[in-house]
């Protein structure tokens, strides 16, 4: 009997196999070193436990035994001593007359649950997003060309591997430059506009362990929708700019009552962009007309603040600086009394009740100026 037990613990110790002796459970109860190796076992374990989570169902198998079935083979996923999965196909049989099941394993292929999840993700990727994926040899020869982004441009995928892809694209200059760039093993991405549609390329190389170009990757994503959403939004800020400087030129107009003499009334409130809006506006007409007065009608300001009355004094000597006199009418008294109030200093500023006796003001001067031309002349 010893020696029976001794020559079993020595087949188990020395065979090549993945043996194992098991209850009705799965409950592992002596199994070949190379097994123990294989799935780095150091004590009792059962299958329930090493079995992947995806696959616990293939146990099911093992409940026969209690039904009263000899044998079962079945396949699933082992956790083995380096922490990855591998897949083994399980054949076992119940002993007579005993609650212990003998059997074996037979390897196959190592899966990496991790690779084999991102790898999942990857193809849902290039299975629903308008994305393009190309690999490509340092020769330009495409290896891999894959993605629902293909459709686009009518190419199925795969369709153009084996090929060159600088004589695939040799009519589009853009785009073998970009690939040309990738095959040298530049890192790089531009947009590109390739037959009436944009798409964003990210391009980067692959190297072996001597730092050799081996292949170059390139991810690409149809843009054209973007593009257009994009254009059709410059286009709508381009009309609204375009409004809104008629809006300014409605706010404030400038008209040429008199020969060299230009008038704009203000109306409402008068605050830092306007007022720039109003400077600008003002000195390229008083420019263009060369006109010698300016008269600023302030009878439809609501409020006269120290900042509207700044304002309107930055604007006239700004004015004196183009060689143009400014004139402020329509001060209504309860402007004049904020003023006072507030100390602003118009001594050196001709101001006049309304907008008539300001033009009255600038035609008498134009005359005025007109005779002394011609004393002098």
């Amino acid at each position: 009997m010893n020696t029976q037990g001794g020559t079993l613990s020595s087949f188990f110790e020395h065979s090549p196999d993945f043996l194992f002796v098991a209850d009705l459970d799965g409950n592992l109860v002596r199994t070949s070193r190379c097994l123990d190796e294989e799935l780095g076992i150091t004590g009792r374990i059962s299958f329930t436990e090493l079995v992947h989570p995806g696959d616990r169902d293939s146990l099911n198998a093992w409940s026969r035994f209690r039904e009263g079935r000899p044998d079962v083979l079945f396949e699933c996923r082992l956790r083995i001593k380096s922490g990855l999965y591998r897949n083994f196909s399980i054949s076992a049989k119940r002993m007579p007359e005993t609650n212990e099941v003998c059997g074996s394993l037979r390897g196959t292929a190592v899966v990496d649950a991790g690779i084999a999840y991102s790898h999942k993700i990857f193809r849902a990727i290039l299975d629903n997003l308008p994305i393009m994926v190309g690999a490509m040899d340092s020769n330009g020869v495409l290896q891999l060309g894959e993605g629902k982004g293909l459709e686009a441009i009518g190419v199925k995928p795969g369709q153009l591997v084996g090929l060159n892809v600088v004589e695939v694209y040799k009519d589009a200059p853009q785009v073998v430059d970009n690939f040309r760039r990738a095959i040298r093993g530049e890192t790089f991405s531009k947009l590109t506009e390739f037959d009436g549609m944009y798409f964003q390329n990210w391009y980067l190389p692959v190297r072996n362990d001597q730092g050799e170009l081996e292949s170059a990757i390139s991810v690409t994503l149809d843009m054209t929708d973007s593009k257009r959403v994009e254009k059709e939004l410059l286009a709508q800020i381009e009309l609204i700019e375009g409004q809104k400087q008629v809006i300014r030129s409605l706010a404030t107009p400038i008209i040429q009552v008199w020969d060299g003499v230009l008038t704009m009334p203000l109306v409402g409130v008068v605050d830092s962009m306007r007022a720039a809006d109003v400077m600008n506006s003002l000195l390229q007409e008083v420019v263009r007309t060369r006109a010698r007065f300016a008269l600023l009608d302030v009878t439809g300001v609501e409020v006269m603040d120290t900042a509207t009355a700044g304002h309107i004094l930055r604007l006239i000597h700004a004015l004196r600086l183009l060689g143009a006199e400014g004139v402020v009418t329509g001060v209504r008294p309860v402007i004049a009394q904020t003023m006072v109030g507030i100390g602003v200093d118009m001594a050196d500023i001709v101001t006049l009740r309304s907008l008539r006796e300001g033009l009255q003001y600038c035609i008498r001067r134009i005359a005025e100026e007109g005779q002394e031309s011609e004393q002098y002349g």
